[in-house]
């Protein structure tokens, strides 16, 4: 009878975990139809404004100079709404 409640609680938190991971997973991808269809309202963007780029902008970083080969950089990663970085291996560079 120990097994059996021990193997009855084991599989009650693996429910609850996945319960928790499914309700992860829906927010996602609510998140992602979220930008989808924000970035479908501004598919055929010729300007960016103040406006859009709020709209799909959450934030940007913007890192301290720095010099590589003699140049001055900086990194800029932009972080949009729902779905943040969408290259978060890659930076952008600018030379100052």
């Amino acid at each position: 009878m120990d097994s059996f409640n021990s193997q009855l609680e084991a599989l009650s938190a693996d429910k609850a975990r996945y319960a928790e991971q499914l309700a992860v997973e829906t927010e996602k991808q609510a998140d992602v139809s979220k930008w989808v269809d924000l970035v479908e309202q501004h598919a055929n963007l010729e300007k960016l404004t103040r406006q859009i780029a709020h709209e799909l902008i959450d934030s940007i970083t913007v890192s301290a100079f720095y010099k590589v080969d003699g140049k001055t950089m900086q990194d800029v990663t932009i972080y949009y709404k729902f779905v943040g970085n969408l290259n978060p291996t890659e930076k952008e560079e600018k030379i100052a």
